[in-house]
């Protein structure tokens, strides 16, 4: 019989003391219940605990400065409890880490394997990974094939050698697999743990490891099929593996939809069901244990046939994740590094050839990855990155080194290697994709036929306006749809929304953008599809000159930016609106979306709306106002109110505010491009008996305080600049700001729509995107070479 053929069969035979305290724990219930016996192991488990988590938590705190991971400071305290440093002392071991009062401690550990596998399998949507990263495909067939060919070709080396160490005479299909493997469940919790997952590169990561595994599996029943010579012994191991499954699918399955679909809509699922949905999940772990030899895809497979999401999915997560994450999976880590002695690092050949086949693996499966993403035109930082997050080790990889070692199919030295190294790798690579990946930047190269920079200011006036505009209930939806009435769409300059309904995740790890058809959805009344009927009903009224393009998004408020960056850039919009929001989730969400969009931003503070009382006002605007005080922010502001003027039905007021001493605070090149901008207002408007200009002097804030209340009362919509020319007003204010994302001037008008006052009118906060001096520059001279003002600036 090979090698690989006995370890598998070792793994059905037993999994040592990793599920076995299952079992152990059932056939002693009756030996130490009522006995003395039963506060002696509690007592010692409770030792046990508050050790462990003190250790634990010293050394999360030495090593927080350096961004490493809980699972690193979990592993190390284990390693520091364990055999290599404090258990060498044999009073202590006995004392508080006896062998045979391990019981608990390994029981609680195997529970929170199993329910951080099944958490993150419920959070999971499969369908949603597999189509959201069209170059998944390429890099995860060449992360799995080409580590698989080099494991194969560093063990025919050694294959003559006993000396090689017993991590090399492992059989060759088995060893192949299980270390070019990438688990999907691993890498989707390290992009939730560095806020990556709604990223080009989270997304890409995810699916390549999804597919990986699928590649895995399948390799594995090929193994287990191919190492049986007799048809009976296929029969029967393709019996144990099948039989699982069809159970899980044909009689599991139909009861989760029965239970879901006996659920009200909006209803909580009934605390019973949810209690037997976790006791099926453990049923499926022992089954696993049982049947296969290891007890983690049992509690996989059971999470991937429940939906993500409301009604079942999202209380399980709600209910059990931070338990299973908090308290019982740290255990498992604990007892990885508790199982690891250093001291058994005896034989440095065997050390040396086991690091050079991991580094041999590791590094296989990083080209793998590059070559796949440099031919797909990823950037080839990107690309080292997508290898190194392919190659990270987690619970699934430690529960096989776990199990080999429990099996006798490797020894201690071996293992203590193989949990080191992955250590290592963890400990040094995560903290160098926080620092060195920028989740702003595009996974794939610059298109040079694709604008980056755009602006309203670099859009034709004359040309079709593409927006985007992100939803979050259905209360913005007039306000948002009376701000783009007021764009004035018409024959010459159409109007193209991307509407996004923006839906916080909750209860699954996989955010998803997906375009809405609300016709042919199966989901009735749902907020989504009034959302999109209100925009529907308005593109159909307007003749024709605004089309509507739905979207649905789902991700965490924390990196929904990513996705909608990413979108205005492949879509080339140079105008994204959100509405203002109090909640600090989505303040925060707008400072980041500000900060790392590629186009002009404008946030709407609709009017009325106070914390008190949420109302809706159906009225156009047709009374425009402009603030302008100076700066790139105020321009976009300005080039916004020239296409609006040429509404014939709306009256657009623009009120220059000038200060004593701004020039000291203006550069040259600042102050003739806002001079360039009022001409090019005042030309485009000569003609226009609807316009009107005014100039005012405020030269502190209760000044500008008197400025805004007087433009309040007149004017249905009054668009500012965020961050307007360094002023005095803006100095004295600064301090006092409570939305930064609305700078000092929308946060004033924020400010005022409290309690005690609600606001008459509403508030368009504009700021141009980020750029570099050098293309300012360009800009003002392209825009100073133009002697007709009715030109456009570029």
């Amino acid at each position: 019989m090979s090698m690989s053929s006995k370890i598998l069969g070792n793994f059905t035979e037993t999994s040592g003391t990793i599920c076995s305290p299952f079992a152990t724990v059932l056939n002693s219930r009756g030996i130490f219940l009522g006995g003395k016996l039963v506060d002696s192991i509690f007592s010692v488990f409770l030792a046990q605990i508050i050790l462990t988590f003190s250790t634990a938590r010293i050394i999360y705190f030495v090593l927080r400065p350096f961004r490493q991971p809980k699972v690193v400071c979990y592993i190390l305290a284990g390693i520091v409890l364990g055999p290599s440093f404090l258990c060498r002392n044999k009073t202590f071991k006995n004392t508080i880490f006896p062998k045979e009062e391990l019981i608990l401690l390994n029981t609680v550990a195997t529970m929170g394997a199993a329910g951080y596998t099944f958490i993150i399998a419920v959070k999971m949507d499969t369908t949603i990974v597999l189509r959201t990263a069209k170059h998944a495909w390429a890099v995860g067939l060449t992360s799995f094939i080409v580590p698989f060919i080099a494991i194969l070709f560093f063990k025919n080396m050694f294959k003559s050698q006993n000396e090689a160490g017993p991590l090399i005479q492992l059989g060759s299909l088995f060893l192949s697999s299980a270390f070019s493997t990438t688990y999907f469940p691993i890498v989707a919790h390290i992009m939730e743990e560095l806020d990556l997952v709604t990223t080009e590169l989270g997304r890409l990561v995810m699916t390549s490891a999804m597919l990986v595994e699928i590649f895995s599996h399948l390799t594995t029943v090929v193994a287990i099929i191919l190492y049986n010579k007799s048809y009976i012994g296929s029969l029967y191991m393709c019996g144990i593996v099948i039989v699982p499954v069809l159970f899980l699918f044909y009689v599991l399955k139909p009861a989760i939809r029965w239970i879901i679909k006996g659920t009200p809509e909006g209803k909580h699922v009934r605390e019973g069901y949810v209690t037997a949905v976790m006791l099926g999940a453990m049923f499926m772990t022992l089954a696993s244990d049982y049947a296969w030899g290891i007890f983690l895809p049992g509690a996989f497979l059971m999470g991937t046939i429940i939906p993500d999401g409301p009604p079942l999915g999202s209380i399980l997560v709600e209910k059990y994740e931070m338990v299973i994450m908090e308290v019982f999976l740290p255990f498992f880590f604990l007892q990885v590094g508790f199982q690891t002695d250093i001291s058994s690092l005896q034989n440095l050949r065997i050390v040396l050839i086991t690091v050079l086949f991991l580094g041999l693996a590791y590094f296989a499966k990083i080209i793998g990855a590059m070559v796949a993403s440099v031919y797909l035109d990823i950037r080839i930082e990107n690309a080292f990155l997508i290898g190194i997050i392919l190659n990270f080790r987690g619970v699934f990889d430690l529960n096989v080194y776990q199990t080999l070692l429990n099996s006798k199919a490797v020894d201690q030295e071996c293992y203590t290697v193989l949990v080191l190294f992955s250590v290592f790798f963890i400990s040094f690579f995560t903290p160098f994709i926080s620092i060195f990946y920028k989740p702003q930047a595009r996974l794939t190269n610059p298109n040079p036929k694709i604008k980056y920079l755009r602006t309203l200011q670099s859009m034709p006036q004359n040309a079709e306006l593409h927006v985007l505009t992100c939803i979050y209930n259905d209360q913005n939806v007039h306000g948002i749809i009376n701000l783009f009435k007021a764009f004035n769409p018409n024959s010459y300059s159409p109007l193209r929304v991307d509407v996004i309904h923006a839906i916080e995740l909750v209860g699954r790890n996989t955010p998803s953008l997906d375009p809405y058809n609300i016709y042919s959805n199966k989901v009735r009344n749902s907020t989504s599809q009034q959302i999109f009927r209100a925009f529907y009903n308005f593109s159909k009224h307007s003749n024709g000159l605004v089309a509507i393009n739905p979207f649905r998004m789902v991700a965490p408020y924390k990196s929904m930016d990513n996705i909608i960056c990413n979108l205005a850039e492949d879509r080339q919009v140079p105008f994204i609106v959100v509405p203002f929001h109090r909640d600090s989730l989505l303040s925060s969400f707008c400072c980041r979306l500000q900060a790392t969009a590629p186009c002009t931003i404008g946030i709407l503070l609709q009017k009325g709306l106070n914390p008190r009382k949420n109302f809706l006002d159906d009225q156009v605007f047709n009374r425009i106002g402009v603030l302008f005080i100076g700066g790139a922010d105020d321009r976009e502001a300005l080039s916004l109110a020239i296409r609006i003027s040429r509404n014939h039905s709306a009256t657009v007021s623009l009120l220059r505010v000038n200060q004593a001493n701004n020039d000291k605070n203006t550069s040259i090149l600042e102050k003739n491009l806002d001079d360039l901008m009022i001409k090019e207002f005042m030309g485009r408007n000569s003609n226009n008996p609807s316009m009107k200009y005014r100039e005012v002097v405020a030269n502190n804030s209760l000044e500008m305080v008197d400025v805004l209340r007087s433009m309040e009362g007149d004017n249905d919509l009054i668009m500012v600049g965020k961050n307007p020319t360094k002023t005095q007003f803006e100095k004295e204010m600064v301090e006092w700001i409570e939305y930064p994302e609305l700078g000092t001037i929308g946060d004033m008008f924020a400010s005022w729509n409290d309690r005690t006052y609600i606001l008459n009118t509403s508030v368009l906060v504009m700021q141009h995107c980020k750029v570099s001096t050098s293309f300012v520059i360009d800009m003002y001279k392209t825009s100073n070479s133009k002697s007709d003002p009715s030109q456009d600036i570029v």
